[in-house]
């Protein structure tokens, strides 16, 4: 019986030895502890204008600088807004304080897409490029459900770069926005594609 015992207690303290022991090469992943204190020297290291850009939700940071509209590339818009074509519409969208616009459309054109514009022949591209959309009904998203007249509303419609438009549209009854894509012909023409819209 006391060999049992014995046998029994050298058993369970070799298991708890190889339980306990380091693994060596097979224990590469960091322990709570090691990833915290991590975070919390990244954390010391973060300057204030980095701290103060990521609490910003306005600003604008592209591998981790913040950037204004001129500085940003044309890739840059045109990356960010096929990431907002992709984004489902049905939610809601941030708004600025003014006019209901999105957030990020009420910056407007950039001078880079400006000069993108005017190079294709539009002299006043903002005005030029809504214009042509409201004068393109079969471009409407959807017909009216009510019987009322669907229209775009040009106040609320907004320029966002050199090929996106962010367009309101209504009934009188149902509202909805559109999200569009246009390219400049070399004779000045708009040729128009419906990307994604949302109504309520």
């Amino acid at each position: 019986m006391p060999f049992q015992r014995k046998l029994l207690l050298i058993v369970f303290l070799v298991l708890i030895a190889v339980l306990l022991w380091p693994k060596g090469q097979d224990d590469l992943t960091p322990s709570t502890q090691d990833l915290h204190e991590e975070a919390e020297e990244m954390e010391m290291q973060t300057t204030p204008e980095t701290r103060r850009s990521r609490d910003d939700e306005e600003a604008l940071t592209v591998d981790g600088e913040e950037i204004t509209d001129e500085e940003m590339t044309r890739e840059d818009q045109d990356a960010a807004l096929d990431d907002l074509a992709d984004a489902p519409l049905s939610q809601d969208l941030d708004t600025d304080e003014q006019g209901g616009m999105p957030a990020s459309a009420a910056a407007g054109l950039s001078s880079e897409d400006r000069r993108y514009l005017r190079e294709r022949g539009l002299d006043n591209p903002e005005q030029q490029v809504i214009n042509d959309l409201m004068g393109q009904t079969e471009l409407l998203p959807q017909d009216s459900m009510t019987g009322g007249n669907m229209q775009f509303i040009q106040e609320e419609t907004e320029l966002l770069s050199h090929r996106w438009v962010l367009a309101s549209f209504s009934d009188g009854q149902t509202q909805g926005q559109a999200l569009y894509e246009f390219e400049v012909t070399p004779g000045g023409d708009l040729i128009w594609v419906l990307l994604s819209h949302y109504s309520h």
